[in-house]
């Protein structure tokens, strides 16, 4: 019997450094005095924090885990485990440039996590034949959320076509992607003197489940900041939901407006 295991871990920051001063030289623009004003507002009146609209950094944490057996059932049978797990979890936060403002907590979480095993039986006969019978099975599961609490976006215009954007990154409010597939493959060869005949078949069975709503939570549009401060209409107002009976108010992954299928 031999074991085989071996486990990769990751973690990667990448600072993104904001100048928001840079943004706000251009004449007519909020000043970094505004833009606190404004986050504060969110929190004091909305129970809501967009988090920062200056330095920020990306991260990723990822781990792989893997393991194999092989066992020698008998001469003539040899059997294979072997198993791979991985994760990762990607924070991808967005900050300022000199032409728009953005608050971090409008980027995106993601989190993918991978579980692939396998059973492989290769057997040799005494009527010069031998097989191979693999089965395999793996789980994908893609979701990809946003950063901070539930919160529509939102859109501010600005002087000289800067716009400020907090919250909720509008495409990950209801985004998740779960795959199962199973594969049977076998190969049966026979030996005849100078010839290999082979009698094969593979077989791969998936059942997927994908939900994609955007703007679940609403994505809004404001001329000014003050009009947004002082509670002025909005000049643009985008929402999706499910159609499904009943499912009107069930929002994000929990929506039952899934595309499920198997193939």
């Amino acid at each position: 019997m031999l074991f085989f295991t071996n486990v990769e871990l990751q973690s990667d920051v990448i600072p993104s450094p904001g100048q928001a001063d840079l943004y706000s030289a251009e004449d007519g623009r909020v000043s970094n005095a505004d833009l606190e004003n404004l986050r504060n507002t969110l929190i004091n009146q909305y129970n809501y924090d967009p988090s920062t609209f200056n330095d920020v950094q990306d991260e990723l944490e990822g781990v792989k885990i893997f393991g194999k057996l092989n066992y020698n059932l008998s001469d003539k049978h040899k059997l294979v485990l072997r198993h791979q797990y991985t994760k990762a979890e990607q924070f991808n936060r967005n900050s300022y440039s000199p032409d728009r403002i953005n608050f971090s907590n409008n980027g995106v979480f993601f989190l993918s996590t991978t579980n692939s095993s396998a059973f492989e039986l290769n057997s040799s006969f005494e009527t010069k034949s031998s097989n191979k019978l693999i089965i395999g099975y793996t789980t994908v599961n893609d979701d990809r959320e946003s950063l901070g609490t539930d919160f529509p976006y939102v859109t501010i215009d600005d002087a000289a076509r800067g716009p400020i954007r907090f919250d909720t990154e509008q495409f990950s409010t209801g985004n998740l992607l779960e795959q199962k597939i199973l594969s049977i493959t076998d190969n049966f060869k026979l030996y005849r003197g100078k010839h290999t005949w082979i009698f094969s078949t593979h077989n791969e069975f998936y059942d997927i489940r994908n939900i994609f709503i955007r703007q679940t939570f609403g994505s809004y549009r404001f001329n000014s900041l003050d009009d947004f401060l002082t509670g002025q209409p909005k000049t643009q107002y985008d929402r999706s939901y499910s159609l499904i009976a009943g499912d009107q108010n069930v929002l994000g992954d929990n929506s039952q407006a899934a595309a499920d299928f198997n193939a």
